[in-house]
């Protein structure tokens, strides 16, 4: 029964631990791209919020935060379009 037990844990909350940074990175990428899509400027905030938390962790470089910073102030300024360009050259 124990070991049954122990079997269904393990399946349920899985034993390989956290998905690596460049998945929250991926999904981060996404969300921009939503945001800029729907050009809507409150969740760009929010995911810009989040890149500079990712840059401070460390799972961003300064060249990347700094690429995605440009993407950011496009899109503040009104440039949905070349800021919808430059996620897809920063996904490249």
């Amino acid at each position: 029964m124990r070991i049954l037990y122990l079997i269904m844990l393990v399946t349920v909350l899985g034993c390989g631990g956290p998905p690596p940074p460049s998945v929250y990175i991926d999904h981060l990428l996404d969300a921009i791209q939503s945001a800029i899509a729907h050009k809507d400027a409150h969740w760009l905030d929010q995911y810009a919020n989040r890149a500079r938390a990712c840059h401070n962790a460390g799972q961003l470089t300064d060249q990347s935060f700094q690429s995605l910073e440009g993407v950011f102030q496009k899109a503040r300024a009104g440039d949905w379009t070349g800021a919808a360009q430059a996620v897809e050259a920063f996904r490249q």
